[in-house]
């Protein structure tokens, strides 16, 4: 665990795992495990498709273990603009879901930062 985010005793952390938006480090805490488990049983965030958790990518390990179908992949779905997101977050998740090659065009200037807009 980096840190805590809470407000107004919710845990930030907990409910962006259960989200789907983030996952369980577990080799630094057990902690949200049981929310990544849901997330990824439910599909939901980076679990509607293929996902590489980020530790399998930084040793090289490019492709997901289970792949999901095709129809679920954000690179499969209706294309989507920035103006269809709420926060930047969304877009960049979005984005990095989808997959190389930028395929709903949201990273105009290919700098890896899809939707830039939403940032300011």
């Amino acid at each position: 665990i980096v840190a805590v985010c809470s407000v107004g005793g919710v845990l930030l952390n907990a409910r962006m795992v259960a989200a789907g938006w983030a996952v369980a480090y577990r080799q630094y805490s057990m902690d949200y495990v049981g929310e990544e488990d849901q997330a990824r049983e439910g599909g939901r965030g980076i679990w509607s498709g293929e996902f590489v958790r980020p530790e399998d990518w930084r040793r090289g390990q490019r492709t997901a273990r289970s792949r999901a179908a095709p129809s679920q992949s954000p690179r499969n779905m209706p294309d989507r603009d920035c103006g269809d997101f709420r926060t930047w977050q969304e877009a960049q998740s979005f984005f990095e879901a989808a997959g190389p090659g930028d395929p709903h065009r949201l990273d105009g200037d290919r700098d890896g930062i899809a939707c830039e807009s939403l940032r300011r």
